[in-house]
């Protein structure tokens, strides 16, 4: 018999629930680090009231108030986007993503950098 674990120590007997639980996990996942990061936009936004102005007003300028922004604006909204890049930088969705360490042994690097055992990177 097939167990399966996942991060809430559950332990899974079923293929079918297996599946389940999987397509669960990566719907959560995918959407609170969106959800968390539009959260932080607005918050630097209302921080900034400047900001959030000048991006208003890029958008008036280059959009206009009858339709909704396409992908094809996206290259001419250069303000809107660096203000998208600023708030990425300071609250990336997944911050510490996967830890990296060095293998038990020196590592070298390019040829040129040593790196000592078990250094995080």
């Amino acid at each position: 018999m097939l167990k399966f674990f996942f991060a809430t120590n559950e332990v899974v007997n079923d293929e079918f629930e297996f599946a389940h639980h999987l397509l669960q996990e990566l719907l959560i996942g995918g959407t609170e680090t969106s959800t968390n990061t539009v959260e932080w936009g607005i918050t630097e936004l209302i921080r900034n009231p400047m900001v959030m102005k000048r991006a208003q007003t890029e958008l008036e300028i280059v959009i206009g108030t009858n339709r909704l922004v396409e992908e094809a604006d996206l290259h001419k909204l250069t303000y809107v986007q660096a203000v998208v890049k600023e708030i990425l930088r300071l609250h990336p969705p997944a911050p510490l993503l996967l830890p990296h360490s060095s293998v038990d042994e020196v590592c070298e690097v390019a040829g040129c950098y040593d790196l000592p055992p078990r250094t995080s990177y």
